[in-house]
């Protein structure tokens, strides 16, 4: 059965100026202002990776990798921390941090 190959002109042009572009905004994060992106799906499905393995370790370290993933993927300004870098920050702000970008990128319920 054959496909339609129709297309749209200069839709592909216009597509274009969408790819790699990023949804930010900026949060508060130890009392300093931070941005933080949306995820990307490739972002999304490396986070589950890290998840996957994580799994084997202690809930408590566990925790910390997640923690460590999402915030490495979903905050510029912290990609190159280490996760040993990120475990002298406070656990609280680092959870909140976490949510934040969870909930900017739609993949968890606002709790109000």
């Amino acid at each position: 059965m054959a496909t339609s190959q129709f297309k749209l002109p200069g839709y592909h042009k216009m597509a274009n100026k969408f790819i790699g572009a990023k949804s930010s905004k900026t949060v508060k994060f130890m009392d300093k202002d931070l941005e933080i992106t949306k995820l990307t799906i490739n972002q999304v499905l490396r986070i589950q990776d890290v998840t996957k393995k994580a799994e084997s370790e202690s809930p408590t370290t566990s925790n910390i990798t997640i923690l460590s993933a999402v915030i490495r993927e979903g905050a510029i300004e912290l990609r190159d921390l280490d996760q040993t870098d990120l475990q002298d920050f406070p656990m609280e702000e680092l959870a909140s941090l976490s949510n934040q970008i969870m909930e900017f990128s739609g993949l968890s319920p606002k709790t109000e």
